[in-house]
């Protein structure tokens, strides 16, 4: 358990916070569901298991309601949300092969997962937004591949 602890700190001292994303669709995503005043009052929650279930179905909202507003405001057309908290990393991946229009997906529990994650990450095919508990992979023909560790918790 201490080695989770470990790592939690690790990542929190090599994230940034929404300064250091440079694409303006990216960044939107990150401020409209994270960096504001109705994230800072839910992120207060303990991590415990009860509470990431709470967190997963927060973002999805918040995602949810990004991809309806980036449709007036970026002119785009609406992205792909993909959304399945039993789903591990790897059944992403090999869901990825075959998705070939612009999605949005959110990943559960990546923590567990770090090993695959970071594999994943190098291949450089996507935006990779890592929060630590959660990432988010974006697929869109006009952004250029990125990774980000943002602290969000």
């Amino acid at each position: 358990m201490n080695l989770f602890y470990i790592k939690y700190l690790f990542f929190k001292l090599k994230a940034k916070n929404q300064h250091s994303v440079h694409s303006p669709y990216i960044y939107a995503l990150v401020c409209t569901c994270f960096y504001n005043n109705s994230w800072k009052s839910i992120r207060k929650l303990s991590l415990n298991k009860l509470n990431q279930d709470f967190y997963y179905n927060c973002i999805t909202e918040k995602l949810q309601k990004f991809n309806d507003e980036s449709v007036v405001e970026f002119q785009i057309e609406k992205t792909v949300l993909n959304f399945n908290s039993g789903k591990l990393l790897n059944e992403w991946i090999e869901e990825f092969k075959f998705k070939k229009e612009p999605h949005i997906t959110l990943i559960n529990n990546i923590h567990l997962q770090r090993e695959n994650w970071n594999s994943f990450i190098k291949k450089k095919k996507y935006v990779y937004l890592d929060f630590f508990f959660y990432g988010i992979v974006i697929h869109r023909y006009q952004q250029r591949t990125e990774s980000f560790f943002l602290k969000i918790f």
